[in-house]
């Protein structure tokens, strides 16, 4: 899914959960997220998480990568606690924010904020 600001172009994606990886774990495994930066995200609460959302952001100027600062993102209302990564198939071009999470079949809004822009994503379909 896309949306776009006036300054950004936001690709959302959700997936099966994935392994997260530190750079360490990284170089002997096969798949999974190599999570960016010094400090790993703590888990959300409640049941284990089953789907790992992502949202990538270009600048509609130049099409360049954002890589910070880091976005808002909210899943109906909870905050979602993310981290930058990067698909280790895919290596650092695929460098998106995001997290693991639990979200049971249903609808939801989805939005992402960054430098005074939100992007709306709704009716966001998960399990149907």
């Amino acid at each position: 899914m896309e949306r776009e600001t006036s300054s950004y172009r936001f690709i959302l994606g959700i997936e099966e959960a994935e392994e997260m990886l530190t750079p360490e774990q990284a170089k002997t495994a096969k798949e999974g997220e190599v999570m960016m930066g010094t400090s790993p995200v703590s888990m959300q609460e409640g049941p284990m998480p089953n789907h790992h959302l992502e949202v990538q952001i270009h600048n509609k100027k130049n099409g360049d990568l954002i890589k910070e600062p880091m976005p808002k993102i909210t899943v109906g209302d909870k905050e979602l606690m993310i981290m930058a990564m990067y698909g280790l198939k895919s290596g650092e071009s695929d460098m998106h924010f995001g997290n693991n999470l639990y979200l049971a079949d249903g609808n939801y809004t989805v939005k992402v904020s960054i430098g005074g822009e939100t992007a709306v994503f709704d009716n966001v379909v998960v399990g149907r």
